[in-house]
């Protein structure tokens, strides 16, 4: 999931662990009253009506995502030739007997 990644990237090396762990639960926790509140919702007011609803909760929440999340990505500086180390090409490997 993107979610994963996006905490791995964004969090704190000494909090890895408990921001990973933290995102864990609030997924499986929202599935599960996901389906409570859906239930509710769809003996309330109806099926059509609890579809639309979250259809438009989900586009709410993908606006506000798309708006406010952000990554930072900073580029490496490049290896040069003489740090990497040197290995034969594939090729070469195949040639010598």
């Amino acid at each position: 999931m993107a979610c994963f990644a996006l905490a791995a990237v964004t969090t704190p090396r000494e909090r890895l662990f408990r921001g990973l762990g933290s995102r864990q639960v609030i997924v499986l926790s929202s599935g599960m009253a996901g389906r409570i509140l859906g239930g509710i919702a769809a003996d309330a007011v109806g099926l059509r009506a609890s579809f639309a609803l979250s259809g438009a909760l989900r586009i709410l929440a993908g606006v506000v995502f798309w708006i406010w999340a952000t990554e930072v990505f900073v580029r490496r500086p490049a290896r040069s030739e003489s740090s990497a180390p040197s290995r034969p090409s594939l090729l070469a490997a195949l040639r010598t007997p």
